[in-house]
């Protein structure tokens, strides 16, 4: 599973021209926009032009944007495809934002809490950032804990001091 964002572009052009059997490999995202397949701010969208090209090609993608005129009939659908990545996930590269949320687990987002639930049984969860534009879906923290290895994913003196900031923070509902 991977994250959106400017941070992973140039981590997908190098993947994108690694030799492995790509036939065999299944990549996600970690969360996505709701928004319609050709919209500019779909993660879907970055992966597909930038991941998905050269020997990356031959991978296999699952979306988590199917229906973006209906949000629950989304969910629904978004919930039984993501059944077919194969668990424990392989690796699972989650990135950060300035305001600390990763995946798309917004510090004061109402759906915050149970997505942050280790005993949530949901692989997937909409949120309504407080601030961000867009509903969005995204793996629950128990989905992205259940992986072989997990990867924070960032670059910067702003993103290492909001890390820092989080890490210290002993509240992880609102750093």
């Amino acid at each position: 599973l991977v994250s959106g964002g400017s941070t992973p572009k140039g981590l997908f052009k190098l993947l994108s021209e690694t030799e492995l059997d790509w036939s065999k490999v299944t990549i996600g995202l970690v969360d996505d926009r709701f928004l319609p397949d050709a919209h500019k701010d779909l993660n879907a969208a970055m992966v597909n032009e930038l991941l998905l090209v050269n020997q990356a090609a031959a991978a296999n993608f699952i979306p988590l944007v199917f229906d973006a005129n209906d949000f629950a009939n989304n969910m629904e659908i978004a919930t039984e495809m993501v059944r077919e990545i194969p668990r424990p996930f392989s690796c699972v590269v989650l990135g950060m934002g300035g305001d600390s949320h990763t995946a798309s687990l917004f510090p004061e987002a109402e759906a915050l809490k149970a997505g942050m639930d280790k005993n949530n049984p949901n692989d997937l969860i909409g949120v309504v950032p407080p601030v961000a534009p867009y509903h969005r879906v995204s793996f629950t923290r128990r989905a992205l804990l259940n992986s072989k290895n997990l990867f924070l994913h960032i670059y910067g003196d702003d993103k290492k001091e909001v890390f820092e900031t989080a890490k210290t923070s002993g509240d992880e509902l609102t750093h």
